[in-house]
């Protein structure tokens, strides 16, 4: 795709605060919370800026690549 000028990138977001977060147990956060390096959930606008940075001309040498936001809970 990068010969016709295509960029393919994925975003792989972990848990992040929503709608839905809203509904984890206290039990299930506290237990995500301790396998969470950053010991923090997401923010959707942590998301949006990884978005933004990859539509952005910024990163006009990157493509093929998946960017997990996740603060480290799943380390490569």
């Amino acid at each position: 795709m990068a010969p016709y000028g295509i960029y393919v990138n994925t975003v792989c977001p972990g848990p992040i605060e929503t709608d839905l977060s809203k509904e984890w147990t206290e039990g299930y956060r506290k237990q995500l919370l301790s396998r969470i390096p950053l010991g923090r959930i997401g923010k959707p606008e942590e998301v949006a800026q990884v978005v933004l940075f990859l539509s952005s001309k910024m990163s006009d040498f990157i493509t093929d690549e998946s960017t997990n936001i996740n603060g480290g809970l799943f380390m490569d």
